[in-house]
């Protein structure tokens, strides 16, 4: 959740593909969400998918919201190792964005 807005303000103040910052920052956070995204599927499917706590009404959305930001995360790196910039910062804007403001509507309505 921190490094998103320093990212997105450091690319829009400066040119963030000359940047090391930037390329640094962006692998903390690839390897953040890889992490999250990888532990938080098989933990939604245990507390939800077996009917506690809402079961597949309150899974479905979570488990959408996880293969979101996992497509946006892999098409924004893989813009940018094709040296598509453009690209790369609209699959990662998507990506924390869409991300966060889902979660945290999702999470106020439950």
């Amino acid at each position: 959740l921190f490094l998103g807005p320093i990212q997105i303000l450091y690319g829009l103040l400066r040119k963030a593909g000359d940047s090391k910052v930037h390329k640094y920052l962006g692998y903390i956070y690839t390897m953040a969400m890889a992490i999250s995204l990888t532990s938080s599927l098989p933990l939604v499917v245990l507390r939800y998918v077996d009917g506690n706590e809402g079961g597949a009404w309150v899974a479905t959305p979570l488990i959408c919201l996880i293969i979101y930001s996992a497509v946006t995360l892999y098409l924004g790196i893989k813009a940018v190792v094709q040296g598509d910039k453009l690209q790369h910062r609209r699959m990662l804007f998507r990506n924390y964005w869409g991300g966060v403001f889902v979660f945290v509507t999702f999470r106020m309505g439950v």
